[in-house]
């Protein structure tokens, strides 16, 4: 029953919850942008990743829709872009506010953007609510 509960977990079908960092982006980010915020959060060890309420899986992907606007899993998000990762606090917001790394990037290419980083005792969220579907896999036994 463990493995499956991981399994849940990893794949966004369960609500999750635990420590993490919350970090709120007020500015005219692109989907570039939000794409390597993705993958900061992720490679700082965060084990689950929501953006303004939306379960982000291991195939989320931001793109821009016809209207300019960005998306995320085929849903519109829109400023400000928070994101709430669950993994050790510590390391995450070492990992964010470091000397030369992405948000200082991007505080220098976006003059006007906002940025807020919190340590978060306790997150919960969601499951995702795009399906997680297969067209080749199927289980083996």
């Amino acid at each position: 029953m463990a493995n499956l509960n991981r399994v849940r977990t990893l794949n966004g079908v369960a609500v999750v919850g635990g420590p993490g960092v919350e970090v709120v982006l007020d500015g005219p980010l692109n989907a570039l942008d939000l794409q390597d915020m993705l993958n900061e959060l992720r490679n700082a060890g965060a084990e689950a990743i929501a953006l303004n309420g939306l379960r982000l899986l291991v195939d989320s992907a931001f793109d821009v829709g016809q209207g300019g606007e960005l998306r995320v899993g085929g849903q519109v998000v829109r400023r400000p872009y928070r994101l709430q990762a669950i993994g050790d606090p510590q390391t995450m917001e070492a990992a964010l506010l470091r000397r030369g790394g992405l948000l200082s990037l991007l505080e220098r290419s976006y003059p006007a953007l906002s940025v807020e980083v919190v340590q978060r005792d306790r997150l919960v969220l969601d499951p995702s609510r795009t399906p997680v579907t297969l067209q080749y896999a199927e289980l083996v036994r």
